[in-house]
């Protein structure tokens, strides 16, 4: 009886909203009450564009959506600026053959060259297809983009640049390619990533192939088991999340299934084993949360309808009835998220009973039992998308936005949340697009969005002080996450101190034809991190001395303890420090060493430090010295090879240098200071003659006073002289 309660309800949900499956919009075209467009773009992303002709309580008329193998029709509301509703009755939309959309009006006609992000008024008095494909921005384009204030007080973007420091760091480990299909036309792959309280990382991915595929890493996601094959007959994985011995994935069948089925996979062994799948009747949209071995289920059964929660207290053998918990709901357009955190559970969607913007909060303080009325996320009037909630450390942390990324949090168990900040700005053209996650982890914060300014990689500004203040922009994903014709679906989580992402990049190899790679990446936020400078011994007289004992600095700039176990030495250098060695965070030590002095030439070779960082964990210190003699001519002079003493010397500002070389030979004359740095060439081509030196460098700027050497050196023959110049 409650299942044909339910279809009843999603029937006449049907009548007021948004079309919520590909069926529902196939009808609509037919009926074309309202104006429907599908067109592709250059990454061959198939899009959707809707438009109302009435706008109900000053809702959105304009909305969009990216074709994919989810039964769903997974809407965004369109904005005219990042605060204001497209609210106009939509009376046509055109495509121009460079993707710009245009739109007609009662107002007149709206222009977006960037895909929907934010809509201008265009000079065109009539819309066709001929005219928009010639349409000019910079003639024709009358009122530039709004600029409107920002919705949150924006504590990282009003900040002066500063230099990155190692809070700011990641280290990134190149990534694992878990799978990789050739396709042509529309196609799709996503990923999805949890990490339990022991360090297993689980990794959830589904293919072209519909294939749901399961891997396990036992040592922090360096390594993983075998592919485990869970079904071949999955459209998207909605969730994956861990809860004390549990992994839960949470997924729907593909549109093919008829009809739609919502499928629970459960381990209680941290992923050794899954008990079989748990069916769900699928509504229009659904959300899931678990803990320990207690499962909630929620069901929205669209426009008119409410939200319905289900309980398992058995790992989901058995669950309770559904029971509504909101609504009625103004309408269906995208999927919840759901955190549960001490006895409060958070049920965060988009729009409420009266708008289909703003982020709206359910929220129980018994475990389900009750239900509050319905909350406000963001500011009066703001609207907002695609709301990420997330529950970690006596705090509910949430992300939302379409063409911006706020973060808000509530450290009072969900009663209330605190507008915080805006990590990106519409004028920046820093986006999440649609599909944004979060992650967190005691008082580390870590949205991730997929970010323009990156040319649309995967990007971060993660948190350490439980979103109080966030890093500067970081790259999240070495390829930009383009999917081919699908939603830009990812996945991202985090322990104390390492974050893990799942994306798909797409490239297209010949016209027509995609590769497709679903790529697993790890990056270390806490480290030990080694650094040194050069050492640059300057210039080392061999006849007067054979060794000499110096020492180089090593400073750990990381957070965590920094170990030097091995030390690989290159020739004539010999340690006279001891191992191991410990540096602490934020200090440093003094590793000595004896050189032992080459006859002659330049030297330049490195010490590999072996070390506990965890990326590139094998660092060089490159050791530099140029060596001398004060023999007249060196051993390795030749018959017609010679390099005078200069003349005058002491000198002041100018000298003269001498030099002879072999016949028909070319050479080169350099003067270094007593650091060995280059200060002034010459290319020599005769086989005899003269330079002057008038005291400055290669500049042109005057030299200081002080010892300085020079030194010819004409095919495997070299001569090194000194000199002094006095002011």
């Amino acid at each position: 009886m409650k299942v044909i309660l339910l279809l009843l309800v999603i029937l006449v949900g049907n009548v007021f909203g948004l079309p919520k499956n590909y069926f529902e919009l196939e009808e609509a075209k037919k009926d074309k009450e309202n104006p429907i467009v599908e067109y592709k773009t250059k990454s061959s992303e198939v899009f959707i564009i809707l438009g109302l002709k009435e706008s109900v309580n000053g809702s959105s008329t304009l909305y969009r959506s990216v074709k994919s193998f989810s039964p769903q029709v997974e809407w965004t509301a369109l904005n005219l600026s990042q605060n204001t509703n497209f609210d106009f009755p939509v009376e046509e939309i055109l495509i121009s053959r460079n993707n710009n959309i245009f739109v007609k009006t009662s107002e007149g006609i709206f222009y977006s060259p960037n895909n929907g992000m934010s809509f201008g008024l265009s000079s065109l008095s009539e819309l066709s297809q001929e005219k928009i494909d010639y349409f000019e921005v910079s003639s024709d384009f009358e009122t530039p983009f709004p600029t409107l204030p920002s919705k949150y007080s924006n504590k990282i973007n009003d900040l002066p640049p500063y230099e990155p420091t190692v809070w700011d760091t990641i280290l990134w480990d190149t990534t694992q390619v878990f799978k990789t299909f050739n396709v042509t036309g529309f196609a799709g792959m996503h990923g999805k990533v949890a990490v339990d309280d022991s360090g297993n990382v689980h990794l959830f991915t589904l293919g072209e192939d519909k294939r749901l595929s399961y891997y396990r890493s036992d040592d922090f996601g360096t390594t993983f088991a075998p592919e485990l094959v869970i079904s071949d007959t999955m459209g998207a994985i909605y969730e994956v999340s861990t809860s004390e011995n549990y992994v839960y994935a949470y997924t729907i069948t593909t549109s093919q299934s008829s009809p739609p089925e919502i499928r629970i996979y459960v381990s209680d062994d941290r992923g050794l084993t899954w008990n079989p799948k748990v069916p769900i009747t699928y509504a229009v949209q659904s959300g899931f949360i678990a803990r320990g071995d207690t499962l909630y289920d929620y069901q929205e059964t669209g426009a008119g309808g409410n939200v319905y929660q289900s309980i398992s207290y058995d790992e989901g053998m058995s669950f309770s009835p559904y029971d509504s918990i909101a609504g009625p709901l103004f309408s269906t357009i995208q999927r919840p998220s759901v955190a549960i955190g001490g006895n409060s559970i958070v049920y965060a969607r988009t729009g409420n009973s009266t708008v289909l913007g703003e982020t709206a909060a359910y929220r129980s303080f018994d475990l389900g039992n009750s239900w509050t009325d319905e909350y406000d996320v963001n500011p009066t009037g703001n609207n907002s998308d695609w709301p990420e909630i997330f529950f970690h450390t006596n705090t509910f942390h949430l992300s939302q936005g379409f063409t911006y990324v706020a973060y808000s949090k509530s450290e009072n168990y969900g009663a209330t949340f605190i507008p915080n900040i805006t990590l990106c700005k519409i004028d920046s053209f820093c986006t999440a697009e649609i599909k944004q996650q979060l992650a967190t982890h005691g008082s580390n914060v870590f949205p991730v969005f997929n970010d323009v300014l990156f040319g649309k990689d995967l990007a971060t500004r993660f948190s350490r002080d439980n979103g109080e203040t966030f890093s500067q922009h970081i790259e999240v994903s070495q390829q930009g996450p383009g999917i081919n014709g699908v939603l830009v679906n990812y996945g991202v989580a985090i322990d104390d101190s390492l974050v893990y992402t799942a994306y798909t990049d797409s490239k297209q190899p010949t016209p027509g034809n995609f590769e497709l790679n679903l790529r697993f990446r790890r990056g270390f936020y806490k480290m030990p991190f080694f650094k040194s400078n050069e050492l640059n011994l300057g210039v080392i007289d061999s006849s007067t001395t054979t060794s000499i004992d110096t020492s180089i600095v090593i400073k750990n700039i990381g957070n965590l303890p920094l170990t030097i176990s091995q030390v690989d030495f290159p020739n004539n250098i010999a340690s006279l420090t001891a191992l191991p060695i410990t540096i602490l965070p934020n200090s440093s030590t003094t590793f000595n060493f004896s050189f032992f002095i080459p006859s002659s030439g330049s030297y330049s070779q490195s010490i590999q430090f072996h070390t506990n960082q965890q990326v590139k964990s094998i660092q060089p210190v490159i050791v530099n010295a140029e060596i001398v003699t004060n023999l007249e001519e060196n051993s390795n002079e030749i018959k017609d090879f010679h390099l005078s003493q200069n003349y005058p010397n002491p000198f002041n500002p100018s000298t003269v240098i001498n030099y002879k070389l072999a016949f028909n030979n070319k050479g080169k004359l350099t003067i270094f200071n007593i650091l060995g740095e280059e200060v002034n060439s010459w290319k020599l081509n005769s086989n005899s003659g003269e330079i002057v030196w008038n005291g400055v460098d290669k500049f042109g700027k005057p030299v200081s006073s002080g010892i300085y050497f020079y030194k010819l050196v004409s095919n495997k023959n070299s001569i090194t002289k000194k000199m002094l110049l006095l002011k």
